[in-house]
């Protein structure tokens, strides 16, 4: 859902996308007929498994009704998850709610998931089933780490039949969410009582990205067709964004990852707060950032720094992100909504270039520029001893390898031409990398384990 509101500053309308997630609590069941008010565990329901979460704070789960489901797996943007049955990450309150905590160490994370002991639960012949549960999400102002999820698993594994997952997309783009934006911008550009925009996230990112599970839908019933409509129908919005009359600024806090860099790169100015953590993971899940992530990010950072982000997924943070470029101001969380007033003031920027590569990043620029991708996704380039550099090329190695060059030569050919034409490279390219066999591992690899790709 997305949410339009306005504020007067000279008059900015402020966008912003709203998500709920749901945990579990509770399952009943029901014959059909006894469904309708009262609900679970009203009349005509039988209550077969609760948990309230009753214990002395600080305690574990009961392990009679859960058990721990523990391991290593690897997101998409490239950081480790490490599920645990420690109550630092999963421990009772001792006001009847269950906390999860994931806790950042660098690229890796702590987190914890438990699932129920019983896996017989089911509605009677001809009746229903009802889960009922509610959920508190972290506070976006503080700290950091990923989203609750619920799921309830049927009959094959993830996403397979049998399933529902309920969990908070942390703003993800899909038809519906770029659509509903798409109206809201239209709305705020043709508005003469609205000065400026201002693009924000509700919730504690920005924007996260493309919904993959919407990718995943699309391959699996071969509707590459709808993949193309969408990436189409986001750079439109980007482009409207792009050009429009009023200025735009993106106020970025949390994740801003693939599409929701892209987004924010479409407007005059991006203003970030600390904690937020910004990059493209799309070559660790088999494809490439398709709404003029290798066009729009080379006119900010130039070619070389854009393959470094592109190519090796890097997520980096605000402050790196403004030392080269890629954003244009840090201020503490309190202060993004003066911030983001001052450069709605400074008006509509119409002559993007890319700033001087800081030396901090000059040998990362200058190796992704002089450096052919084949050599440097096979290791074969030279680094003269620089670790840095040895560990980027390391990087770009364990991505797609379909992926990486069509990234490299977007970024490449892009720089050359007109932003739109750019653009229509990106589209070129979609059902290219979407019926690759490592797209499809790639995105179901998400939240679960490093993919093996096969280079096809």
């Amino acid at each position: 859902m997305v949410r339009l509101t306005r504020r007067r500053i000279g008059a900015v309308a402020v966008l912003a996308a709203m998500v709920v997630a749901v945990p579990p609590a509770a399952v009943a069941s029901a014959a059909v007929q006894a469904a309708g008010p009262g609900g679970p565990g009203g009349p005509g329901w039988t209550r077969v498994w609760t948990d309230t979460f009753n214990g002395a704070a600080g305690s574990g789960v009961n392990p009679s009704v859960w058990k721990y489901n523990t391991g290593t797996g690897v997101f998409g943007t490239g950081e480790i998850e490490t599920m645990t049955n420690s109550t630092s990450n999963v421990h009772l309150d001792g006001h009847g709610n269950l906390d999860i905590t994931a806790l950042g160490h660098g690229q890796s994370w702590t987190s914890g998931r438990i699932q129920t002991i019983s896996s017989e639960f089911g509605a009677p012949a001809g009746g229903e089933m009802a889960v009922t549960a509610t959920i508190r999400q972290p506070n976006p102002s503080v700290g950091l780490g990923y989203w609750p999820a619920f799921w309830m698993l049927g009959p094959g594994d993830w996403p397979g039949t049998g399933e529902i997952d309920i969990l908070e997309d942390v703003n993800a783009l899909n038809e519906v969410v770029v659509a509903q934006i798409r109206d809201a911008f239209q709305r705020a550009a043709g508005d003469p009582a609205t000065s400026g925009i201002v693009i924000a996230g509700a919730g504690r990112s920005f924007v996260a990205g493309a919904d993959i599970r919407f990718f995943i839908r699309s391959i699996e019933s071969g509707d590459l067709d709808r993949i193309v409509q969408f990436t189409e129908q986001c750079q439109a919005l980007l482009l409207e964004i792009d050009n429009c009359l009023k200025p735009v600024v993106a106020r970025v806090h949390g994740l801003a990852l693939g599409g929701g860099v892209e987004m924010a790169l479409a407007c005059d100015y991006i203003v970030a707060a600390p904690g937020a953590s910004l990059g493209f993971p799309e070559t660790g899940i088999g494809i490439y950032p398709g709404l003029g992530g290798t066009q729009r990010t080379t006119r900010r950072i130039g070619p070389g720094l854009a393959k470094w982000l592109v190519l090796t997924g890097s997520i980096i943070p605000a402050e790196e992100a403004a030392a080269i470029g890629l954003i244009d101001r840090v201020v503490p969380y309190e202060d993004l909504d003066g911030a983001t007033a001052a450069l709605l003031e400074s008006g509509v920027v119409h002559d993007r270039r890319p700033q001087r590569v800081p030396p901090s990043h000059l040998a990362l620029a200058t190796f992704f520029d002089s450096n052919d991708v084949e050599q440097i996704r096979t290791g074969r380039a030279e680094t003269h001893g620089d670790e840095r550099l040895a560990a980027a090329m390391k990087a770009v190695g364990t991505k797609a390898p379909i992926a990486v060059r069509l990234a490299a030569r977007l970024i490449d050919e892009g720089a050359a031409a007109p932003l739109e034409e750019g653009l229509r490279m990106e589209l070129a390219h979609l059902l290219e990398i979407f019926r690759s066999k490592d797209a499809l591992a790639g995105l179901m690899s998400v939240g679960r384990s490093r993919p093996t790709f096969e280079g096809r």
